[in-house]
């Protein structure tokens, strides 16, 4: 796309990638696989949202983070 415009709004229309299914589940992942306890992996999640109010919105669903939060759920 040579039109700098046309290339800014195609780029800007695309989901953030923080934001996607995707990330998450890589993160989640990751998390996991870094041999912590869960209460540990659980507290990294509560200090980040903790320390970034503004990346709450990615919790899509506060009731599943919840109960995620509470028990261990295998993956």
């Amino acid at each position: 796309m040579p039109d700098y415009e046309a290339r800014s709004q195609f780029v800007l229309s695309d989901e953030p990638w923080y934001t996607s299914d995707e990330f998450a589940r890589k993160e989640i992942l990751d998390q996991m696989s870094g041999g912590t306890t869960w209460e540990e992996h659980v507290t990294v999640y509560d200090d980040f949202f903790e320390n970034h109010p503004e990346f709450s919105r990615l919790i899509k669903d506060r009731k599943a983070y919840e109960k995620w939060r509470m028990e261990e759920v295998p993956y």
